[in-house]
């Protein structure tokens, strides 16, 4: 414990970097755990891993993001009497992050998180990422006390698409942008930053062995993008013996003695296998 205590608010500059990071348009939001902590050089080299990692490990990219508009995070002042404003807080700042296109499987899993507290990283469109400040070689996000999908139009009008947007609300806005925190990027990031998508293992036709692989939501068939790839049982499936791909009908044929089941995504990224992961009800 310290004998004496300091006001702070001395300690401080207002000289400006002579080439200061110029924050340009946000491409990209990386939800990640409350609890987690990554390495500086880590969030590049290992960005795909860490999407695709078991959890409570897995970091989640949203985007892209095609408009941004924040509320709040303003001075608050009070005063007595005659005497002069002082300020009390910052008010509360909720950031609406508008996507480039509506998804329905987004905005219900969004709808899951609810009041869930994560933190948020950003990249914008040079690769440069956001967030705060934890030790000098590590990051954290950004603490939110709720995400939520926001001004969301799930159809279309006769002048406008349907859209959405995903609202992030501060837990101390303070805080977050006295410790920010900002990197450089050297790869793309942004081409990087790509969450995983739930898909189910459908069985058709009538042989009784024919499958395909279709996303959960919205049910598109992903299996001419995936056959070849899930052709093959080390790395991929649960009790699956043998598997082929059908290109002519695009069908996976697999032999089980049970319902197929694909490996984890950090298990499937292994065997260079990226972006699914099979729908858990």
């Amino acid at each position: 414990m310290k004998k004496y205590r300091d006001c702070g608010s001395e300690i401080f500059n207002t000289g400006s970097s002579k080439c200061p990071f110029v924050p340009d348009y946000v491409k990209a939001i990386i939800l990640t755990p409350e609890d987690m902590v990554i390495k500086d050089d880590e969030l590049e080299e290992k960005l795909e891993e860490m999407i695709h990692a078991d959890r409570p490990g897995r970091i989640y990219p949203i985007g892209p993001i095609a408009e941004y508009a924040p509320s709040g995070g303003e001075a608050q002042t009070s005063k007595q009497g005659y005497g002069p404003s002082q300020i009390t807080s910052y008010s509360e700042l909720i950031e609406a992050w508008t996507l480039e296109n509506y998804d329905e499987g987004l905005l219900a899993n969004l709808m899951k998180l609810k009041n869930e507290r994560m933190r948020a990283l950003f990249v914008d469109k040079n690769n440069v990422v956001y967030g705060q400040h934890d030790t000098d070689t590590t990051i954290k996000g950004y603490l939110m006390s709720s995400i939520y999908p926001s001004s969301v139009q799930r159809f279309k009008t006769s002048g406008d698409n349907a859209s959405m947007a995903v609202s992030l609300v501060y837990d101390d806005v303070e805080k977050a942008w006295m410790e920010t925190k900002s990197l450089q990027g050297e790869t793309d990031l942004v081409e990087k930053a790509k969450g995983l998508v739930w898909v189910d293992i459908v069985k058709v036709g009538s042989d009784g062995s024919s499958y395909k692989v279709v996303e959960h939501y919205g049910r598109y068939d992903l299996t001419t993008v995936y056959g070849s790839l899930l052709a093959k049982t080390e790395g991929v499936w649960a009790g699956v013996s043998a598997a082929q791909y059908n290109a002519a009908d695009g069908t996976l044929s697999l032999t089980s003695s049970s319902t197929p089941t694909l490996l984890s995504p950090a298990q499937l990224f292994t065997a260079g296998i990226k972006g699914i992961e099979q729908w858990k009800s």
